[in-house]
């Protein structure tokens, strides 16, 4: 569980980035495998709904199933954008 002061410094950070995942017209599911491997990458991701994409579904319902389905947390959804948060498992590859 993010702490306030944690969700607020990953809200400030979100607000400047753009989104890195964009969920199409395959839906959520399709799109889990990558959202999983961004946060492995980056840990804070940013993550755009199509209209296309949400067949009946909210932008805070889509971002609960990847979030459950990547062990990752929801730190804000605002309109058809949210943002998850997962600390890395391994460790980032030196270069």
């Amino acid at each position: 569980m993010l702490s306030s002061k944690e969700k607020k410094r990953f809200r400030r950070e979100l607000h400047r980035s753009r989104a890195s995942v964009i969920i199409g017209k395959g839906g959520a599911s399709s799109a889990i495998a990558e959202v999983d491997r961004q946060l492995e990458e980056r840990e804070l991701i940013k993550v755009k709904v199509l209209r296309s994409a949400s067949a009946g579904k909210s932008t805070a319902e889509i971002a609960k199933e990847i979030a459950d389905a990547t062990q990752a947390e929801v730190v804000e959804v605002i309109g058809k954008t949210f943002g998850l948060f997962r600390p890395r498992r391994k460790k980032p590859k030196e270069v």
